[in-house]
Parts: structure tokens; C-alpha cells; sequence
């Protein structure tokens, strides 16, 4: 299987103000060193000019933004200091920062000498002489001021069209003493176990660790080191000399296994509502995953369902095609439930433990929207 068809699915814009959808198809293709992309070539290109727009969304929470993208910008700062050591005195190129938030923290709390931002996205003004903005698309033409002891990327690589030719002009760049951190979601479980929140229009790659060494290696670099954790990949590269990645045979085992599994999860979630308790059923974590999964049900009583999710910027908007609105949870509105759904999958243990921490739940009742293959 070299192609899987997902079906017309929401172009995800995260939580909105009201229950509107657009749909647009979806589906997975093999690529090059086995790497596995979205298909629809045409909302690709869409996604990719978005990213110079003023009107531009980002789909998750970014860091600086809230208090779950800091502690995930974190664990991505935590990682780079894990594998490549000492930051005082260095001096650091960022591609698609998103926010100022990590260039920042970088020079404040552990002495790097400057930033140079590269992200068309990136609007705010810097708070630091040491920080640089250039609001542009990041290639090989790019000319800078200054050399550069480290770059970093956290969580752009999926976004590119081409992360090959991304990678050659990251290679160009670098001399042998530099280093290059990634940071990018590890899509290798969640392809296997059929997790539908993988699909989101604006992530145009899907990497496992294998295929990302192949790409790496494509370009003369190569993995040192890393800071992995559950659904996010951490490395620290270096250039070697030049050789040519390894034909990675595994992406069309992964795309069978995400079909005969997601289509599962749907007929799953599908006995439930049969059983005609609705409004018995609440979830927690208003993702893409969720908005996909109830979106690809198609059922007419889906409205009468319960959403809950702790982020305040999404209580009172909606996922998108459902016109049932986001509430925080409360033990009384949980408490109503006889089935408590859990999203998004790489952070289940984490939810659930949260729950279990702030309510009286009983274990019984929480369970993975996408549980993985016996």
C-alpha cells in the first residue's frame, strides 16, 4: 500500500468561535527514504503561503502563548541542553520560532550570546539587541551577519513542503564544529495504531526515527544524540561526510497498519453511540484527533455529546462541525458521564492522572479514544 485515503476531513484551525467547518481530503502517500506525506498537493501549497500571512493561525497553542505550549517549548529546550551541553557565550540560529518565547529564554536563563529568528510567521517585535528577526521562508539564499555555533528547529520540519531540500540548505549552512537540534512529533506509534489526530492538513511529513536518519543522512548529516520522549523526536546532528541514506522499506506497513486501525477506532466509538446514551458521553481534550474522529462518525446525534478541556482559550468555542461548545470540567459535569473519552493520545497517562488527581473518577470510566491494538 502505497496510498490511504482517509476521507474529507476538517482543515484544522484548533478551537473556533463558532461550529464551522471546511473539509478538504486526506491521505497519506510514500515518499522518498520511505517517508510518509499528506497527499492533497493543493491545501499543501495553501498551507505553506499561510505561513507570511498577518492572518496567519497557528493550529496549537505556541509557546508564550499558554501554559501547556511553554511547557512543551521546555521540554524541547530541556532536550537541547541534554545533548549538546552549555549554552553561555553561543551563538544560535532558530528556524520557525513561532513566537520569541524560546530565543528568549535561551539569552535569559541560559546565557546564549544571540538569536537569529528565521520564520515569515513571526511578527512580534524582539525585547533584545540580541535577537534578530528575519521575517522570511528559510533556504539556502539567506545571508546572515554572523556565523553560528548551533541552529535549532523546534517543531517545523513536518510543515515544509520539501524536508529533503529543507535539510540540504540547513547542511549548507553548517560547518563541520556546528550542530543542528531538532525537535518534531515521532509519528511512528501513532501511524501504527491508526490515531487519527496525525491527520492535520498543515503537517505535510510524517516521520518516524527511521526515516528521519534517512533524511538526515541524505544530506550529509547524522544523529549523535537525542532527547526523545512519548510522540516527539529530539536529536542533535552533525555533518559527516557525505553518503546516501538507506532505503527505509517500512512506510507502506505503516499505512496498512494506520488503516485497519483507524477504521477500527471508528467503529469503536460508533458502538457507543448505538448504544443511545449521547448525552452519557463526555471527552476530554478537544484535539484535531477528537475533531476528526467525530467529524468521520457522521452521526446525527453527535451535537448531544459532552466536551471538556482545561485550556481557557478553548472553553466556550467549538471543535469544528460539532455544535456542542467546550466547558471546563467540573466533578458534577463528569460525574453525569458514563463513558469518559481521552485525547490526545500521547498525553493520555498524563490527562488521565490529572483527573484522577482533581475529581473521584473511577479508573473504569476513562478510556483512550484511540486504544492501541491488542
Amino acid at each position: 500500500m502505497k496510498k490511504c485515503f482517509v476521507g474529507d476531513i476538517p482543515v484544522w484551525l484548533g478551537a473556533q468561535l463558532t461550529p464551522n467547518i471546511e473539509k478538504s481530503s486526506f491521505g497519506f502517500e510514500v515518499g522518498a527514504h520511505g517517508l510518509i506525506r499528506m497527499s492533497n498537493d493543493r491545501i499543501a501549497a495553501r498551507m505553506v503561503e499561510a505561513y507570511s500571512s498577518d492572518e496567519y493561525h497557528f493550529i496549537t497553542s505556541p509557546p508564550g502563548a499558554s501554559e501547556w505550549g511553554n511547557k512543551l517549548a521546555q521540554k524541547s529546550i530541556d532536550g537541547l541542553l541534554r545533548t549538546y551541553g552549555n549554552l553561555n557565550g553561543k551563538h544560535i540560529l532558530e528556524i520557525g520560532a513561532g513566537t520569541l518565547f524560546t530565543a528568549e529564554t535561551l539569552i535569559d536563563s541560559y546565557g546564549a550570546a544571540s538569536v537569529t529568528i528565521v520564520d515569515p510567521a513571526l511578527h512580534d517585535r524582539p525585547s533584545s539587541s540580541r535577537i534578530t528577526v528575519i521575517r522570511k521562508y528559510f533556504n539556502s539564499n539567506i545571508k546572515f551577519d554572523r556565523s553560528f555555533d548551533l541552529i535549532i528547529s523546534f517543531n517545523t520540519l513536518e510543515h515544509v513542503p520539501d524536508p529533503i531540500c529543507f535539510l540540504a540548505s540547513i547542511a549548507e549552512h553548517m560547518s563541520d564544529e556546528m550542530a543542528l537540534y531538532l525537535k518534531l512529533p515521532d509519528c511512528g506509534e501513532s501511524l501504527h495504531n491508526g490515531d487519527l489526530g496525525l491527520c492535520v492538513h498543515e503537517h505535510l511529513s510524517y516521520f518516524t526515527s527511521t526515516t528521519l536518519d534517512a533524511c538526515l543522512k541524505a544530506n550529509g548529516l547524522e544523529r549523535v544524540a537525542n532527547s526523545n520522549y512519548q510522540g516527539a523526536l529530539q536529536v542533535l546532528a552533525k555533518k559527516v561526510s557525505q553518503s546516501s541514506s538507506p532505503a527505509c522499506l517500512l512506510g507502506e506497513t505503516y499505512l496498512i497498519n494506520f488503516q485497519l486501525n483507524y477504521l477500527r477506532h471508528i467503529s469503536r466509538l460508533q458502538r457507543f453511540f448505538d448504544s443511545d446514551v449521547y448525552d452519557k458521553i463526555g471527552f476530554v481534550g478537544c484535539s484535531v484527533g477528537l475533531c476528526n474522529i467525530l467529524n468521520l462518525l457522521d452521526d446525527p446525534n453527535v451535537d448531544k455529546i459532552k466536551l471538556f478541556d482545561n485550556d481557557n482559550l478553548k472553553v466556550g468555542k467549538y471543535i469544528p462541525g460539532i455544535n456542542t461548545p467546550i466547558q471546563t470540567p467540573t466533578q458534577d459535569a463528569l460525574n453525569e458521564c458514563k463513558a469518559i473519552f481521552l485525547t490526545p493520545m500521547n498525553f493520555f497517562e498524563e490527562i488521565k492522572a490529572g483527573l484522577h488527581a482533581s475529581f473521584d473518577l473511577g479508573p473504569e470510566k476513562l478510556m483512550p479514544v484511540f486504544p492501541k491494538p491488542n
